[in-house]
């Protein structure tokens, strides 16, 4: 389900429909048009959804003032890790968000398609499926703690 927000674009205002498609990337849908937009270090990428030519790299000389949101950033997450000794499959996390829920519990035997912990990322809950059939050796974070693209959240051991 799409995140829906109100954006104004020059003095008009829209709503703007805004679905997570992968890390730092994002469709989103605005006054009938379709982009894709990536975050990333050099600034924001959009190209149209259709697949065609990138319309460029938009660095902004200023924040944008009628838009107001409390980013996760490395600085305000904690690096989850994979602690020593303990062995499995990594779940990682695909998009920065926040702890919702933890659905599953160490020493569970989970099925891949299993829901093992929901996130919040850009006001949106999603699921964090287990991806393996096995059992759930640990569980790295807890509700309220925000994660990063790419942390390990859980470890579960594969069913031999």
């Amino acid at each position: 389900m799409p995140a829906i927000y109100e954006v104004e674009v020059n003095g008009k205002k829209l709503k703007a429909e805004v679905n997570v498609v992968g890390p730092n990337t994002y469709k989103v849908r605005v006054g009938g048009s379709e982009f894709i937009v990536r975050i990333t270090s050099a600034g924001v990428s959009v190209s149209p959804a259709a697949g065609q030519e990138s319309v460029g790299v938009i660095k902004p000389e200023k924040p944008a003032e009628t838009i107001s949101s409390t980013p996760i950033t490395p600085s305000s997450a904690k690096e989850v890790t994979k602690p020593a000794g303990v062995t499995g499959k990594e779940i990682k996390v695909e998009v920065p968000g926040r702890v919702l829920r933890v659905v599953a519990s160490e020493g569970q035997k989970v099925k891949a398609e299993d829901t093992i912990i929901t996130i919040e990322s850009m006001k949106m809950e999603l699921e964090v499926k287990a991806g393996v059939s096995g059992k759930v050796n640990k569980i790295l974070v807890k509700p309220g703690e925000s994660v990063n693209t790419g942390d390990i959240i859980a470890i579960i051991e594969p069913e031999a």
